[in-house]
């Protein structure tokens, strides 16, 4: 049979009536012993599922064949549905059903902070077990999963999860063609794709609009995007977006935005808000790759001005884009002043470590303000993120001989030394022009009025209530991250919710940070036996 199953004898009839001989001789050959029942999955994979599937019933077997009506011509659909005695709609699979399927793959207990980070970046897809097998087995291959405490745990939560490089939609998009590629790539980008920016897309890549929306129309039959009723295409789920925009690479990506941009920038001021906003995008997502022109300085800044609410990440990305164009002078000045407020207030201190350390590099810390302002940012950064300030950013920014550097105030906190609440309200004040500090008379709490939760939170080295306290709404936590995790952890912990005060402090134990105190130098909370509850504290007995 073997040696049959070539592409030159399926292409004649004659060759197909010797394959179709073969197989029934086969399938006949495998019943002789007694009943057998045939299993045929990805039928949709075979041209014509129907003869494979009318010859196992042909030999007499019970024949059961998964397949993806989707990928299926309607004529075939109907045919393999008229043979049928029974056609199951499979729907996927419900949350818990997954969590057991990841829990016997991984052959133990799954951290939760593993299982929300597969059902954030598989979305629907998390319910597939074939999907949730192949993106387990991709993270192992990665070495992005490790066990802590017997329980199989995610080695980084800041890098996204993408889909394996095998999986039918990855093949799907990949075999549709670079154009796809790009669609896809866009859609899940800082830009978005929709419906209308087709033209702009197809007139910078040298291809028609008309071809570029029969691609999106097979995307969409294979289930790889979807288009909402304002006509915004997304994929299914993001780690598909995740992994395609990593095939195409970072050179590419920021090609096609410059391209695209210099398509919509000659026609910009004759068109409506949405190209504005388009033009301003492809702008920013194309980084140092577009020339600094200081005339789209304003575009950027009114742009990200007007999404800072309700998207802030995407203000982020224009302000970022803004202060290059803007060139040096007190239009950079104002627009670092509030790229360092949106940053903070999304709690994006990635995107802050990388701005500081530019306008490093651009000389942008000369002005005795601008170097306050950078150094608190560059401080509170490294803090959230529980890393070390660059050589380059300390030796251009710490204040020799300062007591209240707030880059000293960090070595000083990851040490373990005693700071008070003053000094770091005195460090971060730069950055809450008009709050406690304004009226400072001293730097003891009693005369800072620290509320009372504040300080029990800060006694337990949980920063994040002094900082909100400090700078108000203009202080947004990070999701992400080391000092994320304590902060989950501490709170889990003080509610009683051992399951996730766990799962956070096995998060810490995977990850570097500078913190040796909350971080992985310190086993914290104490790995627990009994866990107990007392009045409104919480007690912990077993093994320190």
């Amino acid at each position: 049979m073997r040696h049959l199953a070539t592409a030159e004898t399926y292409e004649s009839i004659a060759g197909r009536s010797r394959v179709r001989a073969e197989t029934g001789r086969l399938l006949a050959a495998v019943g002789a012993r007694g009943p057998v029942t045939v299993a045929v999955d990805d039928a949709d994979h075979v041209e014509a599922p129907l003869f494979v599937l009318a010859e196992a019933r042909r030999a007499g077997h019970r024949v059961l064949a998964a397949t993806r009506t989707a990928q299926l011509p309607t004529e075939q659909v109907a045919e393999v549905g008229d043979a049928a005695d029974e056609i199951i709609d499979l729907p996927m699979l419900p949350d818990e059903a997954s969590v057991e399927i990841l829990r016997r793959r991984a052959g133990g207990p799954v951290d939760p902070g593993l299982v929300d980070a597969l059902r954030g970046a598989l979305g629907l897809l998390f319910g597939c077990p074939g999907t949730l097998i192949s993106t387990l087995a991709a993270l192992r291959a990665d070495d992005r999963v490790v066990r802590v405490d017997r329980n199989l745990c995610l080695r980084d939560d800041r890098a996204p999860i993408g889909l394996p490089p095998g999986h039918f939609l990855v093949e799907a998009v990949r075999t549709a063609g670079r154009v796809a590629e790009e669609l896809v790539a866009l859609a899940a980008g800082p830009t978005g794709l929709r419906i209308a920016d087709l033209d702009a897309v197809a007139g910078a890549t040298g291809r028609t609009a008309v071809g570029c929306g029969a691609v999106v129309d097979a995307l969409a039959a294979e289930s790889a995007l979807e288009c909402d009723f304002r006509g915004r295409l997304t994929p299914l789920c993001r780690a598909l977006g995740t992994t395609v925009r990593a095939g195409l690479g970072e050179d590419a990506l920021r090609d096609l935005h410059v391209r695209i941009g210099r398509r919509l920038q000659p026609t910009v001021e004759l068109s409506g808000r949405d190209d504005l906003s388009a033009l301003a995008d492809h702008v920013a997502a194309a980084g140092t790759v577009w020339p600094a022109q200081q005339r789209l300085t304003v575009v950027l800044h009114d742009e990200a001005v007007r999404v800072a609410d309700s998207d802030p990440d995407r203000a982020i990305t224009r302000l970022r884009s803004a202060w290059r164009h803007a060139g040096p002078g007190h239009g950079r000045r104002r627009v670092q002043t509030e790229l360092i407020r949106t940053t903070r207030a999304a709690g994006r201190f990635d995107e802050l470590a990388d701005f500081v350390a530019d306008a490093v590099d651009e000389g942008g810390y000369r002005t005795t303000g601008s170097r306050t302002e950078l150094t608190a940012a560059a401080a509170l950064a490294a803090l959230q993120l529980g890393r070390r300030v660059s050589a380059p950013v300390r030796s251009a920014l710490a204040g020799i001989g300062d007591p209240y550097c707030p880059l000293e105030l960090c070595e000083r906190w990851w040490r373990g030394d005693h700071l008070s609440i003053g000094e770091l309200v005195r460090g971060f004040a730069p950055l809450a022009p008009g709050g406690p500090v304004s009226t400072l008379r001293d730097l003891s709490a009693d005369s800072l009025r620290v509320p009372a939760d504040v300080r029990h939170a800060y006694s337990r080295r949980r920063l994040v209530p002094l900082l909100r306290w400090l700078q108000g709404p203009g202080y947004r936590p990070p999701a992400e991250g080391p000092f994320a995790a304590f902060e989950r952890m501490m709170i889990a912990y003080g509610d009683g919710r051992w399951n996730r005060a766990l799962s956070a402090a096995r998060l810490l134990q995977t990850q570097e940070s500078a913190d040796l105190v909350s971080g992985r130098g310190r086993r914290w909370p104490p790995r627990p036996s009994i866990a107990t509850g007392a009045g409104n504290g919480v007690h912990w007995r077993g093994r320190r």
